[in-house]
C-alpha cells in the first residue's frame, strides 16, 4: 500500500451473500471465504472470522508490521514485538456501538447489519482510543454515520447506497509535515531541502512581520523563525529584514525543517525579446510586436533567434487565447508539418516578478501578395498546389486550415469558376486566391490523400517561342511552369542553355532562374531551351531567336493590350491601343501549340466567343508589324 491508496477488506457469511456480493468479491484487497483461497492460497471459517459484526459490540483493530513480513518471514504470528496497534473500531467491554452520538441499539435490540461508517476526511491517521473516535455527537466525533435504520434526514441511505464506493475514501491534503512555504509577494525556491533555498523580492527596510504576512504556509501548524545573518539570533517582528538573513520553517509535526536565505532586492520585471543578430527579425519591445519574416515563416525558424533580454525570464508561444502552441502538427497522413507563424500565434514573455507581455507577429507582405499557408495541409506556392488534403472535407473546415496572406482574399472556385461556398470540397475545385490590389490571383490545384499519385513532368508555358532580338540588347525570356506537385517536398531547378547558333555570342545573365536576361552579340539564329526538373522528371521546351542589328525600335508593351475577364468563361474582351490595326492580327493557342483562333482586328476592341473553346490554358498572340506580344488565357467551364 503506497501513501493516498487504499485496500478493502470483506467477507461473506453464506452462501447466497457469495453468490449475490461476487463483484464486491472481485474489488476486494482481502477477503475471507471458507470456498475459495484468499491471494495467498489461504481459506478461513467465515464465521469465525467476522463474528463479531452479528452482535456490534466487539473491536476491529488494525496493526502495522513491524520487525518482518509474517507471510514472508522467519516466524509465525505471534510476537507481539512485531505488531503495533495504529487504530481501533469497536469497544472492548462489549458495549454496543454508538458512533457520533447515534447507537446501533434500536428498539431495544442491538441491530448488526444496514450501517455506514465512514472516516471524515480531515483525519488522515489511526485513533486507538476508541471511545475518542466515536465521538459523542456529529461535532466530535471522527466518523460519518449513514444507515437504513433511521429515518432521520441526515443519516438515512437506501440499501443500495450502503455499497457505494467501495475500496475508495476521500481525504483533505495531508501538510503536518511539510516544511516549504509560497507567496504571492516573493519568489519562493521550489523544493525543501538544500543550501541554495531563497526567498527574493523583499523591500529594503521590511519588518519580520510585515515580511511574516506575506507569506503562505502549508499546513497552519508550521513555525516560521527569521534569524540574524550576523549572530544567528532570533529577530523581533519589529525588526527589519537584512540580506542574506534565515527564514525556517518547521513542519507541524516538528519531524521536518526547510530554511531559505532572504534576498533585500526587487524581483525583476524585464519582459523584453531581442532577436539574433544576422536574423533579419526585427524586435519592438514598447510596440510588442516581431517582424522582419517572410508570411508563411515556421515558428521554430522565428523561435530559433529569439531570446528573452533577461535570463530570469521565460516565454511561450501561444495562439490568441493564450492557449500553448506545439511547433509541429501532425498532418491527415501521420506525417507532421512545422507549424507557421499565423495572425493569431503570439510570443508571451513571462517575466521573474509575473508580468507578462504578449508579442504580436508581423509578418512581411505587398498588397500584391496572393498566396496562402497552412499547418495542416502542404502549401506549394512556387507549383501552386495544395497537397494531403482529405477527402470529404468541408468547405468550411477547409477554409478553416489554411490562412490567407494578410489583405488578400480568398475562395473555393469549381470548374466552372463558380464559388463553393458550402458542402464538401470537390476533386477538380480550386483555390483562387487575389492580391489586396487585385493586380495579381493565384490559382491552386488540389490534391487528396485518396487520389492516386502518379508524377507527371512540369509544363513549360514560354513566353513567346519565336522572337527577333536585336544585336547588343539585353532582352528579358520568362516562361510559366505548373505541376502536379509531386514529388512532395521537391522544388524545381531550371536550365537555359544555347543549343545552337554560335554559343559564344550568347551570354544568359542568370541561366538556373525561370526569368533571365539575355543578349546576343552577333547576328543570326539561335535555339535556347529551358530545362525545368521536378526533383524527379524533367521537361523542356525551345525558344527560336532571330537576332537582327538595329536598336531604337520600341517592343510591343503589355499596357497596349488589355484583355477581360481573366479567367474567362462564355466571352472574352480584348482592348488593343496605339497600333495600326492594318498590321495587327490576334491569335489563340492553346499548350500543344495549335493555334485555334486567328483574326484580323477592325476596330480597337474586339470581343471573342469561347463557346466552342475547352476549359484549359491558353495564349493570346498579338502582332503588330514586326512586333508581338503573349498573354496567358484561363477558360474555365
Amino acid at each position: 500500500i503506497n501513501p493516498g491508496e487504499t485496500f478493502l477488506v470483506a467477507a461473506w457469511l453464506n452462501e447466497s451473500d457469495v453468490e449475490e456480493s461476487d463483484w464486491a468479491k472481485q474489488i476486494s484487497d482481502i477477503y475471507f471465504d471458507e470456498l475459495e483461497p484468499n491471494h495467498w492460497g489461504q481459506t478461513y471459517n467465515r464465521g469465525a472470522a467476522v463474528g463479531y459484526h452479528m452482535s456490534m459490540v466487539n473491536a476491529e483493530m488494525l496493526y502495522r508490521i513491524e520487525n518482518d513480513s509474517i507471510l514472508d518471514g522467519t516466524k509465525p504470528i505471534g510476537d507481539p514485538a512485531d505488531f503495533t496497534l495504529i487504530d481501533v473500531f469497536g469497544t472492548y467491554d462489549g458495549t454496543p456501538w454508538s458512533v457520533a452520538g447515534i447507537s446501533c441499539v434500536i428498539g431495544g435490540k442491538t441491530r448488526t447489519n444496514g450501517w455506514r461508517y465512514v472516516r471524515k476526511p480531515e483525519f488522515w491517521h489511526g485513533n486507538t482510543d476508541n471511545l475518542a473516535s466515536f465521538g459523542t455527537g456529529t461535532s466530535d466525533s471522527e466518523w460519518w454515520v449513514r444507515t437504513t435504520r433511521l429515518e432521520a434526514d441526515s443519516v438515512t441511505i437506501s440499501g443500495g447506497q450502503l455499497v457505494n464506493n467501495l475500496g475508495a475514501h476521500v481525504i483533505d491534503p495531508v501538510t503536518a509535515h511539510i516544511s516549504s512555504i509560497s507567496s504571492l509577494v516573493y519568489l519562493v525556491s521550489d523544493g525543501y531541502s538544500g543550501e541554495n533555498l531563497s526567498i527574493l523580492g523583499i523591500s529594503n527596510g521590511e519588518t519580520v512581520q510585515a515580511f511574516l504576512n506575506n507569506l503562505i504556509k502549508a499546513d497552519a501548524g508550521q513555525s516560521l523563525v527569521v534569524t540574524s545573518a550576523t549572530d544567528g539570533s532570533v529577530k523581533n517582528s519589529d525588526a527589519a529584514i537584512a540580506e542574506n538573513d534565515i527564514l525556517t520553517v518547521t513542519s507541524a509535526n516538528q519531524e521536518n525543517i526547510t530554511k531559505y536565505a532572504l534576498t533585500v532586492a526587487p524581483i525583476d520585471a524585464n519582459t523584453n525579446l531581442v532577436a539574433a543578430g544576422g536574423s533579419g527579425l526585427v524586435v519592438d519591445n514598447a510596440a510588442a510586436t516581431i517582424s522582419g519574416f517572410a508570411f508563411g515563416a515556421t515558428i521554430k525558424s522565428i523561435a530559433d533567434n529569439i531570446s528573452t533580454q533577461a535570463n530570469t525570464s521565460i516565454y511561450n508561444v501561444v495562439d490568441s487565447d493564450t492557449v500553448l502552441v506545439p511547433l509541429t502538427i501532425a498532418r491527415a497522413d501521420g506525417g507532421y508539418n512545422h507549424t507557421v507563424a499565423g495572425a493569431n500565434i503570439r510570443f508571451e514573455v513571462v517575466a521573474q516578478n509575473g508580468d507578462i507581455k504578449l508579442f504580436s507577429l508581423v509578418p512581411d507582405s505587398k498588397s500584391s501578395d496572393a498566396y496562402v499557408i497552412s499547418d495542416v495541409f502542404i502549401v506549394n506556392n512556387d507549383r501552386d498546389v495544395i497537397t494531403m488534403i482529405p477527402g470529404g472535407l468541408s468547405v468550411m473546415t477547409f477554409m478553416a486550415s489554411v490562412e490567407v496572406v494578410e489583405g488578400a482574399t480568398a475562395t473555393i472556385q469549381d470548374m466552372a469558376g463558380n464559388e463553393r461556398i458550402s458542402g464538401t470540397v470537390k476533386y477538380d475545385d480550386y483555390l483562387v486566391v487575389v492580391s489586396e490590389d487585385k493586380s495579381f490571383t493565384r490559382t491552386y490545384n488540389l490534391a487528396f490523400l485518396d487520389e492516386l499519385v502518379v508524377n507527371t513532368a512540369p509544363i513549360i508555358t514560354l513566353a513567346s517561342s519565336d522572337v527577333t532580338v536585336f544585336e547588343g540588347v539585353s532582352t528579358k525570356f520568362s516562361a510559366t511552369v505548373s505541376d502536379d506537385g509531386y514529388p512532395l517536398g521537391s522544388s524545381y531547378s531550371y536550365k537555359w542553355e544555347g543549343i545552337s547558333g554560335d554559343a559564344g555570342s550568347v551570354s544568359i545573365a542568370s541561366p538556373n532562374k525561370l526569368t533571365t536576361n539575355m543578349i546576343f552579340s552577333a547576328v543570326g539564329s539561335y535555339s535556347i531551351r529551358l530545362e525545368v526538373n521536378d526533383g524527379e522528371l524533367s521537361s523542356a521546351a525551345t525558344i527560336y531567336v532571330t537576332v537582327e542589328k538595329g536598336t531604337g525600335i520600341n517592343d510591343l508593351k503589355a499596357t497596349q493590350v488589355k484583355m477581360f475577364p481573366n479567367p474567362a468563361k462564355e466571352r472574352v474582351t480584348i482592348q488593343l491601343q496605339d497600333m495600326n490595326l492594318n498590321s495587327t492580327t490576334v491569335g489563340i493557342i492553346d499548350l500543344s501549340g495549335r493555334t485555334v483562333f486567328m483574326m484580323k482586328p477592325v476596330e480597337g476592341t474586339m470581343d471573342i466567343d469561347l463557346s466552342g473553346f475547352e476549359a484549359g490554358i491558353y495564349y493570346v498572340t498579338v502582332k503588330s508589324g514586326d512586333f508581338k506580344l503573349n498573354q496567358k488565357l484561363c477558360i474555365v467551364k
